[in-house]
């Protein structure tokens, strides 16, 4: 008797102590709104359905773009009369059929955007108790005979697609750091063994020693409306000391800086530079630094370029002729097993383009890979046809990495609310693909790991890769968000040509 007292309060008290996001999200399918007494509803119904989508908790829910694949369903509506505005809302529950409404009134259009906020709001907390009774559903299920052990699952389970080559071992993994972090990029292994990590948020360079612990040396914060994008090093004029690379926005202006480490912290060796930064090589050393210039409207202008350093004076030169189609961030390159080179591109749809050198295209994958949540917005050129959206979103790809084995390491970040200009994953995978002439072929993946992947890198010489993860995103309730560090060692050793 006394056995089942204890454990009915321990489960009493875990309910207690649960929160809601601590449910797996439901998936969400969001419909266009329906909109009555106004002249450009074609518009209006898609800015609405994007306004909504990206005030809900990404925690809650992950977007799906298949209605019969969601768990609930969002349908909304847009009145108008007069002055006043009724926006209106139906959460149905596929699953039990039941339907829950919220509403949110308004006068004018300057309180059109507030009325979608606060009516996001009413759907959060709808939502909210629909995760409570998931939590709840949980706690039901049969307990763990005492007696049986549990077993622990890593993160990163070894597959492989033809049983020969190894997955990833799971390393080290640093403690929570109280804030979302977009980059890292790696510096040199000190003598005493530790690593130098470079990170960026989206107003600071972190300088950090990777050993035991993750260890802050140094950091720099940007004032004003500067905002960070990317982060990468190079060795450009071969002195042994990275330089670090950030490309900086600064409202709709280029003005990215360049860094050296130094003993307590960062040095700015350069400022202003209107340039989009890409590291391209694993070695420090050999690494080529891209460079493209910002488009007046738009996103990227012009041909990818290299840049150049001498002593702290940074151009640009002509790089390797890249396909029409590639931009700095979702190209790179390799050689295939006759020495001819081929381009690799990560299109806007997540397929992965395998080009020849003079750009005609070799392959497409069907299966998608990447997913990034840090873009930049940018005025549209073509004439604005509502007052709500008149700007286009430009989303960074992930880096698509290249090892000496020839190896394709690239992430897939997945479990996505995606509508318009707004993204959130909730989980990620990382994929070694090979070249085989014909195709390209999955040697090994990750199994999915509950965060996303804002970046990652690659040490040739430890043969490890290194993970920038966010396992909390930034919210009112939740706070800054807080990110950690992890590797993953044996990444490509087996992979190795001989």
């Amino acid at each position: 008797m006394r056995k089942k007292l204890l454990t009915f309060c321990s489960a009493l008290l875990f309910l207690f102590m649960v929160s809601p996001s601590s449910a797996e999200p439901y998936k969400l399918f969001v419909t266009e709104f329906s909109v009555a007494g106004v002249s450009n509803d074609k518009d209006l119904k898609t800015s609405l359905q994007k306004l909504l989508v990206s005030r809900l908790r990404p925690e809650l829910v992950y977007l799906v773009k298949n209605q019969a694949l969601a768990d609930q369903v969002v349908s909304g509506s847009y009145i108008l009369s007069g002055r006043l505005f009724s926006l209106d809302a139906q959460i149905i529950h596929q699953k039990t059929s039941e339907i829950s409404t919220v509403f949110e009134q308004g006068e004018g259009q300057d309180d059109l955007i507030p009325a979608v906020g606060r009516l996001a709001q009413k759907i959060n907390r709808e939502l909210e108790k629909v995760s409570v009774v998931k939590v709840t559903e949980r706690l039901a299920l049969p307990a763990v005979p005492a007696q049986q052990p549990l077993q622990v699952v890593a993160d990163n389970v070894k597959t492989s697609s033809d049983g020969t080559a190894r997955a990833p071992e799971q390393g080290w993994t640093s403690k929570p750091i109280d804030v979302v972090l977009l980059g890292i990029a790696l510096g040199r292994t000190l003598p005493g063994g530790d690593r130098e990590l470079f990170a960026a948020g989206e107003q600071t360079v972190r300088y950090y020693h990777q050993g035991k612990e993750l260890k802050l040396i140094g950091e720099v914060v940007l004032q004003g409306a500067a905002r960070i994008l990317t982060i990468d090093t190079a060795d450009l004029d071969k002195d042994g000391v990275p330089e670090i690379y950030v490309t900086i926005l600064d409202r709709d202006t280029l003005t990215s800086q360049v860094f050296l480490p130094k003993e307590g912290g960062l040095e700015k060796i350069a400022g202003d530079l209107p340039l989009f930064f890409r590291g391209i090589g694993n070695d420090l050393k050999s690494r080529v630094m891209l460079a493209q210039k910002m488009a007046v409207r738009g996103d990227y202008y012009g041909n990818i370029l290299e840049l150049v350093k001498s002593g702290n004076r940074f151009e640009t030169m002509s790089a390797q002729k890249y396909p029409n189609n590639a931009s700095i961030f979702n190209v790179n390159s390799f050689s295939d097993s006759s020495g001819n080179l081929l381009h690799l591109i990560l299109n806007e749809d997540g397929k992965i383009v395998v080009a020849s050198k003079d750009g005609t295209v070799v392959w497409k994958s069907s299966d998608t890979y990447g997913g990034s949540e840090t873009g930049f917005r940018r005025e549209i050129v073509e004439e604005k046809r509502n007052i709500i959206d008149q700007n286009k979103s430009t989303f960074l790809e992930q880096r698509m990495l290249v090892t000496s084995g020839g190896d394709i390491l690239v992430p897939l970040n997945k479990g996505m609310m995606n509508v318009g200009d707004y993204r959130s994953y909730g989980k990620h995978s990382i994929f070694a693909l090979h070249w085989d002439g014909s195709v390209l072929q999955e040697k090994w993946h990750t199994s999915d790991n509950p965060s996303y992947l804002a970046d990652f890198g690659y040490d040739p010489a430890m043969n490890e890769l290194v993970l920038l993860k966010v396992v909390q995103k930034e919210g009112r309730i939740w706070g800054k968000g807080k990110s950690v560090v992890s590797v993953l060692k044996q990444v490509g050793l087996n992979s190795e040509r001989k």
